[in-house]
């Protein structure tokens, strides 16, 4: 039987999504993330150096729905605490592009074409794909705290201030090694050249979820 989401409230900490009426649900969600960062290679456990300041992490918890309004799944995240950052020692540059709204418009009228096809694609945990180049230290996952040691980070954690930037870095990286080019005037909108160096596909990049629209005729 599905549930309606105003009949499960949204845990503020794991504490209260443990003790929760559906702490079974929270549970899986948070060990979902947890094996999703480990096969990452998110972070290594290290000891504080000095000089540095751990920055701290937390729960989100949130629930994802159909368009009927019912729960498909529960989602549980690992959020660094960013605003505890510093800028010139834990970050540098922050900015990333996504692609514009008249970018958009222009590529849904094309696919009006009956010609051509349009597909959304979903990236899941697509800020773990961004390498961290600074030396930053993170607290272990509240409730899940080994030891002492903190976490040397490789990747990026939802929350970091270079976290959306690192990862359209990795993403265009990705697309040029398989022969897309980024667009001057758009660098949200990468195109894959065709014949006569006509493009052929057009994919486009979207806020944190790498949410794409490849259109291909």
């Amino acid at each position: 039987m599905c549930l309606a989401a105003e009949h499960v409230p949204i845990p503020k900490n794991e504490k209260e999504a443990f003790s929760s009426e559906h702490s079974a649900e929270w549970i899986t969600a948070v060990t979902a993330e947890l094996v999703a960062l480990s096969e990452m290679k998110t972070w290594t456990l290290s000891e504080l150096p000095p000089g540095f300041k751990s920055i701290g992490t937390e729960w989100v918890f949130d629930l994802k729905l159909l368009v009927s309004g019912e729960i498909d799944r529960f989602k549980a995240r690992l959020v660094a605490k960013g605003y505890a950052q510093r800028p010139g020692m834990d970050y540098d540059e922050v900015f990333a592009p996504v692609a514009k709204h008249a970018t958009i418009r222009f590529i849904l009228s094309m696919a009006a074409d009956p010609s051509t096809c349009l597909a959304q694609l979903d990236v899941s945990t697509a800020f773990l794909n961004g390498i961290v180049e600074e030396e930053i230290y993170c607290a272990q996952p509240p409730g899940f705290e080994t030891d002492h040691r903190v976490c040397r980070m490789w990747k990026c954690l939802v929350g970091l201030k270079q976290a959306s930037r690192q990862r359209y870095l990795r993403v265009k990286e990705d697309m040029i090694s398989i022969g897309f080019k980024a667009v001057d005037v758009d660098q949200g909108l990468f195109i894959l050249p065709g014949p006569c160096c006509r493009p052929v596909i057009w994919v486009l990049l979207w806020v944190d979820d790498f949410g794409s629209f490849k259109l291909t005729s």
